[in-house]
């Protein structure tokens, strides 16, 4: 079965970690969860100025809709904070299991 990194999978493969290259993911993964934030944050205000061009029920239905389904984003980008931290916590545990 192949991996995420393109690997085998198999029981075969050499146990351990290479942490450069989980660095750079770790990395990734931080400015993935940036880029996501940022683009919450035009979401927002881009439903904010909807508030000024749209009235009535459905805009009032949407503002609604928007501030519960947006806190699903919200949540992402905390998981993706989460796994960024544990992947560096392990980085630091591998290190200094080989010193």
């Amino acid at each position: 079965m192949a991996t995420i990194d393109g690997g085998s999978g198999g029981g075969g493969d050499k146990k351990g970690m290479d942490d450069a290259r989980v660095k750079d993911i770790a990395g990734r993964l931080q400015k993935a969860k940036a880029d996501l934030a940022a683009a919450k944050s035009d979401a927002d205000a881009a439903a904010q100025r909807l508030h000024s061009a749209w009235h009535g029920p459905d805009a009032t239905r949407f503002q609604g809709q928007w501030k519960k389904e947006s806190t699903n984003i919200d949540q992402c980008v905390l998981d993706v904070t989460a796994m960024v931290k544990s992947l560096n916590a392990d980085i630091a545990e591998q290190r200094a299991a080989s010193n």
